[in-house]
C-alpha cells in the first residue's frame, strides 16, 4: 500500500493505492494530521483494495482519529472515495462507530466530484 498526500487549499487529499492495511492507514493519519491539521479530508481509495480491512481493525483507526479530533477542530469532515458497494458498506460501518467516538462527520462516495462538493458545502 502507498499513501500520497496532496495538500489542497480547501482540504487534505490522501490517495491510497494497493492493499490498504490498518497499520499503514494509522501511520499516515498520525504523520499528516499532526503536521497539517486538516479540518476537511478526502481519503481516495479508488485505486486501492479494502479487502485487508475488517470491523476488527476499526478500533485502532478510530483511536488514532480521536487523537487528532481537537487538531482538526469543530466541523471536521471526512469524505471517502471507494469503488464498490461492499467497500461503501464497510466504510459506512466504520463511519458509524467513528462518528460516535471521534465527532467527525463521514460520508462515502463513488464519484470524486460528489465527494469534493460534500466536503466544501457550508
Amino acid at each position: 500500500m502507498s499513501v500520497a498526500f496532496h495538500e489542497k487549499p480547501e482540504y487534505a487529499h490522501f490517495v491510497v493505492t494497493g492493499l490498504a492495511t490498518p497499520r499503514e492507514l494509522t501511520e499516515a493519519m498520525a504523520k499528516y494530521y499532526a503536521a497539517y491539521r486538516p479540518k476537511l479530508v478526502l481519503w481516495d481509495f479508488s485505486g486501492a483494495s479494502l479487502s485487508g480491512m475488517s470491523p476488527d481493525s476499526f478500533d485502532g483507526l478510530i483511536a488514532t482519529s480521536k487523537r487528532f479530533t481537537e487538531v482538526r477542530g469543530p466541523g471536521a469532515r471526512t469524505a471517502v472515495l471507494v469503488n464498490a458497494e461492499i467497500e461503501k458498506i464497510l466504510v459506512g460501518a466504520y463511519a458509524a462507530f467513528a462518528e460516535e467516538v471521534v465527532g467527525v462527520e463521514y460520508q462515502t462516495f463513488f464519484v470524486l466530484a460528489d465527494a469534493e462538493a460534500w466536503l466544501l458545502e457550508t
